[in-house]
């Protein structure tokens, strides 16, 4: 900013003529000796100026050349300013001041057309050259040569509105010039995100397309897309001749439940390439549901060729498919269906396919059936339960009973489990008798809600009639794996008030192996919210002295099985007994289940078994009536105190 300027150049180079000009004009009418000084002063400053400039071209303290130049600016400035002083005796004509004012004034535009480019150097030079030519003309006296002396300041005034204008223009129009260069390069990226978003959201569209349409495990098309296919081949050119194929595992649930999730998953994953590789190129196959595959053989020639396909699906897989780490035999049931014009729907299709896997599950598994009208009949009485069900969950008429948890030393109603019955108009079912319709249907998760809303309802009356009352809810794998499942409930028990410490969540050593992290944390969410954990059927599963040190339980309930054989076998006996001596050391409480005489009950007190239950006191019964016996006096009190000789 302080090196010389091609204006502040041309200002330099036009000083020495401007002073030839102004003597010229004012020699034959001014005080010449005046002049001669005025002369020798404004040349003085102009050369002692440029010398400066001539010095302080090299690099050096920017602030103290500012300084320096503005100093011989304004020097320069009040010598230019002398000149009405010096060369306007007093009385002088006012046309020669008039002169000597225009001579000014175009030597102030001048100075302010080349010069004026940084504000402070700018006024350092215009503001003592106008003031020193006001007083010049101020000490004239006489009433013009005052109004030139105003004339002068009223131009130094203006010229500095208008130069700070013009800064603020130039300031302005730099911003401006600044914003839209950041606008510009903003829009760009902008743009660029816009395109990276676009082919995000492309990408993002195209996974959620195959989510859709595939099943993320095996890759085979989906329930929805498969179903589709099949309605395009039913009313297609092919229409008359389409075969399809309903596919299951046998005993799919039990390698789940003995080997786990991720051993499930594998052996899916293993059944989907071998019916894949059995098919030709227009076949599809696609994972129903589970462990549940549908094929679709559009162009089908006959039965035979349907069957055979079928065949040679169920021997690839009894033959390729193995379990890793064991010897276990896999094998599939498989139904065939087969169209020639007279199944105008996917669904009808897929019933009978559907209805003849049934019937190859009726005849021991491991085969393959071809569908026949008759083959419905055999399912009817199925379906029939299922509308059932459905419509005993929504009258209520599915809710949970109560077994009595009895201190075997006094007969006293100490908690109990609720277990889920069907008040059917038949008569009341136990839970066996549609629990497997529960599970085929995905009810499961309904019936544990149900139970637990009853223990709900139930809780205030048996917490009044006795304080402490604690009431056991059984809880299936599908819901100890799932941690939002645990914290809904939680919510929703505060939610109405529910006291969590009269809880206690009962699980299978099966379910809780599935997945051992998962059901410790679950577990330990549950004990954090005041319930107590009871781990089930002890001794019955899979899981080791070292897994069960590692989840966080209150108590164990001992398998009926070997309640039921206590008095006559010793292998029993010494079982319950060494888990009575774990559970002392581990401070665990002990519930014996499926107390049916009063000589097991007995042979538990010899071994220190203190709670049990059972049919020996009473099956599960309503609400209303284990708060009434709460109320008053159970009706077996008086036998087991007796019995204990109390």
């Amino acid at each position: 900013m302080l090196a010389a300027s091609e204006p502040l150049k041309a200002t330099k180079l036009l000083a020495l003529p401007m002073i030839g000009i102004f003597d010229a004009l004012l020699w034959g009418s001014a005080d010449r000796a005046g002049l001669m000084i005025w002369t020798i002063g404004v040349t003085c400053a102009a050369i002692f100026h440029s010398a400066l400039s001539v010095i302080h071209r090299n690099p050096g303290n920017v602030a103290q050349k500012l300084r320096v130049r503005c100093g011989t600016l304004a020097l320069g400035g009040f010598c230019w300013g002398t000149l009405p002083a010096l060369v306007l005796p007093s009385g002088l004509q006012e046309k020669s001041q008039a002169i000597v004012a225009l001579l000014m004034v175009t030597l102030f535009a001048a100075n302010t057309i080349f010069s004026a480019q940084l504000r402070r150097t700018f006024l350092s030079y215009q503001t003592p050259m106008i003031v020193a030519a006001a007083v010049g003309f101020a000490v004239q006296g006489n009433r013009f040569a005052w109004l030139l002396a105003g004339f002068m300041l009223y131009c130094l005034v203006c010229t500095a509105i208008l130069h700070d204008q013009a800064n603020r223009l130039v300031v302005g129009a730099v911003q401006l010039s600044h914003e839209n260069t950041q606008l510009a390069v903003e829009l760009d990226a902008e743009r660029t995100r816009l395109a990276d978003t676009n082919v995000e959201l492309t990408e993002v569209n195209g996974q959620l397309e195959h989510q859709a349409r595939f099943d993320p495990l095996t890759g085979l098309s989906n329930r929805a897309a498969f179903t589709q296919r099949v309605e395009a081949a039913l009313e297609g050119g092919s229409g008359s001749h389409v075969g399809l194929l309903f596919i299951d595992i046998d005993r799919f649930k039990r390698i789940n439940d003995s080997y786990g999730h991720s051993i499930g998953d594998e052996l899916l994953i293993q059944v989907s390439r071998c019916i894949v590789k059995s098919l030709r190129g227009a076949d599809l196959a696609s994972r129903f549901g589970g462990d549940e595959f549908t094929v679709l053989l559009p162009d089908c020639r006959n039965v035979v060729y349907a069957m055979t396909i079928a065949r040679r699906i169920r021997t690839a897989i009894a033959s390729e498919v193995s379990l890793e780490g064991t010897t276990s035999k896999v094998t599939a049931s498989i139904g065939v269906a087969y169209s020639s014009g007279n199944i105008d729907s996917p669904a009808s299709l897929l019933r009978s396919a559907d209805a003849a896997l049934y019937r190859a599950k009726q005849n021991g598994r491991n085969r393959v059936e071809m569908f026949e009208p008759s083959a419905t009949e055999a399912i009817t009485g199925d379906v029939s339960d299922d509308l059932d069900l459905r419509s005993g969950f929504d009258s209520g008429l599915i809710r949970g009973w109560f077994q009595p948890e009895v201190d075997l030393f006094t007969g006293e109603i100490t908690g109990a489990e609720a277990l889920a019955r069907w008040e059917h108009p038949s008569g009341v079912r136990n839970a066996g008798a549609f629990m497997h319709a529960i599970e085929r249907h995905g009810m499961l998760d309904e019936l544990t809600t149900t139970v637990a809303l009853s223990i709900i309802k139930a809780a205030p009356g048996f917490e009044a009639a006795h304080p402490g009352f604690r009431t056991h809810l059984n809880v299936s794998a599908k819901f100890l794996h799932n941690l939002d499942r645990i914290d809904g409930f939680i919510d929703e028990c505060r939610s109405v008030g529910f006291d969590l410490r009269g809880l206690a969540l009962e699980v299978t050593e099966t379910a809780v192996i599935e997945d051992l992290p998962a059901a410790r944390a679950w577990l330990q969410r549950a004990r954090d919210a005041g319930m107590t954990v009871f781990l089930d059927d002890f001794g019955m599963g899979y899981c080791s002295l070292g897994v069960f040190a590692q989840l966080p339980v209150d108590g164990l309930k001992i398998d009926m099985s070997f309640v039921r054989q206590l008095t006559s076998s010793p292998t029993a006996r010494a079982i319950v007994k060494a888990t009575m001596q774990l559970a002392s050391d581990l401070n665990l409480q002990v519930i014996a289940e499926g107390v049916e005489t009063e000589q097991q009950a007995e042979a538990l007190r010899e071994l220190g078994v203190r709670y049990a239950q059972g049919y020996l006191f009473s099956p599960a019964v309503r609400a209303k009536e284990l708060t009434g016996w709460l109320e008053s006096r159970a009706p077996w009190q008086a036998l087991a105190r007796s019995a204990a000789g109390l």
